[in-house]
């Protein structure tokens, strides 16, 4: 079994878990890490949230459904805390993006 290179990620969500998972992936991509957070995705992104994202110099790529259709060598990473909101999140990334 290979191990498939992670690269560039998009986080969806962009409330506190979210800009944790981001803070994450930007300190294992400080230390050298092959990975970089591409961006974020949320369907209902506050003002506050965007100000918090362009603090950390994220980019905001739009609503969810900006992940639709094929999209080789993207990960996506599910930044949300609230189980049951992750969960139908999950079920609509796989069937808008089977390939992330």
């Amino acid at each position: 079994m290979g191990v498939r290179p992670i690269g560039g990620i998009v986080v969806v969500g962009a409330g506190g878990f979210g800009r944790e998972v981001v803070a994450l992936i930007q300190a294992l991509g400080a230390r050298g890490a092959r990975v970089s957070v591409m961006g974020v995705v949320d369907d209902l992104l506050s003002a506050v949230n965007r100000e918090r994202l362009e603090r950390l110099n994220v980019p905001f790529l739009g609503p969810v459904s900006a992940l639709a259709g094929p999209r080789d060598g993207l990960s996506v990473v599910v930044g949300v805390g609230a189980g049951s909101v992750r969960e139908t999140l999950v079920d609509r990334l796989i069937r808008i993006a089977p390939d992330v």
